[in-house]
């Protein structure tokens, strides 16, 4: 594992400072780990909810008070699960309390949710954060969209009423771009949040500090810098291509060589994962992405323009860069497999008649 703490450092200090926090990223770009290793990190000083709305039923989402409950129930479950603290073993009676109050008809309103917020907050000898992952799966909901309004508003009132220390949000998407689908709110709701902007790419020095652990243990005679350096060449410090390179050269036994490392390349470029095929489809279903893709490819320049909506969605997902103004494929791997496809495409069965085949 390359070691993240400056970026666990950094957050802390952010929710320290009362900050609330967004984290938007890619898929499989370290949020995950990111998201876990923050919890682990701020429970000895803070009372800390960990709740996602991955696989949430749209059923919760029909009404504010419909999510208002739902909120409760998850926070419950994830601080039931806390041993040995005596502010969350206070935080989770609370809750408990609240939960059977409204379990009958499973619906709370804002504002009983926001007054059970305060209440907890002010009963808690420590700090409350709250920290929801992939919170942009809720993002089509209005009701979602009201419960950013209502974390704004306790953020704005904070110094009248308990509320949570630090709400921090993580997804793809940035959130404090939503809006009402009928503009009751004509900018974000939850537009007070900080977003991370840290580099959550490793550095080569990163992946030699990762090598050089791996090397203490196994004894292989690599050279680390010179690996580490390769590996970086050619996948920019993308979390889960640094990640999948390395696992792929242990496993297969390549040798922690130059030889190896373009074995693991070769070995991945013919796997099907899920990165890489989100992408295609992506193309597919957007045929200007897809153009722009290929020209960028053929060498033509093309300037980097965020308001350019392909632009702009390559590089949520962490395809695209911004290479001094210019638009630039995120690594070499990426600009390996993208060429690989288009070269299928031209000469043999379409890629995506490949992907239903397998």
């Amino acid at each position: 594992m390359v070691d993240i703490s400056d970026r666990i450092e950094h957050l802390e200090q952010l929710v320290a400072a009362g900050h609330y926090v967004t984290i938007n990223r890619g898929r499989q770009f370290g949020k995950t780990t990111l998201y876990y290793n923050l919890v682990k990190q701020l429970r000895p000083n803070y009372v800390v909810f960990s709740i996602t709305f991955e696989g949430v039923e749209d059923n919760v989402f029909v009404s504010p008070d419909t999510l208002a409950y739902a909120m409760v129930e998850k926070m419950y479950k994830n601080i039931k699960r806390v041993k040995g603290d005596a502010a969350s073993d206070i935080a989770k009676k609370i809750v408990e309390e609240v939960l059977n109050k409204y379990s009958s008809t499973k619906q709370m309103s804002f504002e009983d949710f926001s007054n059970f917020v305060s209440d907890l907050c002010e009963e808690c000898s420590k700090p409350v954060v709250l920290i929801i992952d992939e919170g942009d799966n809720a993002s089509n909901y209005d009701s979602f969209i009201s419960l950013l309004g209502l974390f704004r508003s306790g953020f704005l009132r904070r110094h009248e009423y308990p509320t949570f220390q630090s709400v921090v949000l993580t997804g793809v998407y940035d959130i404090r771009n939503l809006t009402f689908k009928d503009h009751q709110y004509p900018n974000s709701p939850y537009n007070i949040a900080t977003p991370l902007e840290i580099d959550m790419t490793f550095s080569a020095g990163e992946i030699k500090k990762m090598l050089d652990e791996y090397e203490h243990d196994h004894h292989t005679s690599m050279n680390t810098g010179m690996v580490a350096q390769l590996i970086h060449d050619y996948t920019g410090g993308y979390p889960f291509l640094v990640s999948k390179l390395c696992y792929i050269m242990d496993e297969h036994i390549y040798g922690w060589t130059v030889d190896g490392v373009m074995s693991a390349v070769n070995e991945l470029l013919s796997e099907k994962i899920t990165l890489f095929t989100e992408f295609y489809t992506m193309m597919e279903e957007n045929p200007a992405l897809k153009t722009l893709v290929q020209e960028i490819l053929r060498g033509q320049h093309v300037l980097f323009s965020i308001d350019i909506q392909e632009i702009k969605l390559a590089t949520t997902f962490n395809w695209f860069i911004d290479d001094h103004g210019t638009v630039k494929i995120a690594n070499r791997i990426f600009e390996m497999w993208l060429k690989n496809i288009f070269v299928t495409e031209n000469h043999f069965i379409p890629y995506q008649q490949r992907l239903r085949a397998s």
